[in-house]
């Protein structure tokens, strides 16, 4: 149901629009927290890199995302490449 209503918003929104990423981390933090890993690691980082995209890396909802994403990877495994990127933005 959290997939289909994302992608209407997506298709309806745009992928960039604010809603539309915070819906999108929404679900990606859903599958972390039932321990989901393999299908909450591609929607972090695809919300990572759109969100930088459409508001920059120096706004300020990024580095909270960051930090969200990065809690998800201590969970995972240490020394993935998003998890460098975070530590790296954070």
């Amino acid at each position: 149901m959290h997939e289909k209503a994302l992608a209407l918003q997506t298709e309806v929104l745009g992928e960039k629009h604010p809603s539309t990423l915070i819906s999108l981390n929404n679900l990606a933090r859903l599958y972390n927290l039932q321990g989901r890993y393999d299908l909450a690691e591609p929607m972090y980082e695809k919300a990572l890199a759109l969100e930088t995209e459409a508001l920059g890396e120096e706004n300020i909802q990024a580095p909270s995302l960051a930090s969200i994403i990065l809690q998800c990877f201590i969970k995972i495994r240490a020394g993935t490449t998003l998890q460098k990127q975070c530590i790296k933005r954070h």
